[in-house]
């Protein structure tokens, strides 16, 4: 984590970390994508994945922001959505074939 080019944002619960979020900048520093989002099972859909988002927002809201997920995470992409991302590819990967969604928002 320390030697990886990522900017890290946590959630805490008065001195319980409860979420994270890996932020990387793109080469040129014109863009970000958010790399991963996690939440504790006690603390999902309790405002600590949509804080975090949030809270990239007001620091690179200027920014192109990109992110991927699932096409079945409901949850996230029903997050990003009220964040202001929409939908830009939808690809399947692996030998599993999962449907991958990718998601952007305009800088502000």
């Amino acid at each position: 984590v320390m030697a990886g080019m990522e900017t890290f944002y946590a959630a805490f619960v008065a001195d319980e970390l409860v979420g994270a979020l890996g932020l990387a900048q793109d080469a040129d520093g014109a863009g970000a994508c958010i790399e991963s989002l996690v939440v504790s099972p006690a603390y999902q859909r309790h405002g600590a994945g949509r804080a975090l988002v949030e809270a990239v927002l007001a620091a690179h809201g200027h920014q192109e922001l990109f992110v991927q997920t699932g096409a079945k995470n409901a949850a996230a992409l029903a997050l990003y959505a009220r964040c202001g991302f929409i939908e830009v590819e939808r690809w399947l990967e692996g030998a599993e074939q999962l449907e991958l969604v990718r998601l952007r928002r305009a800088p502000s």
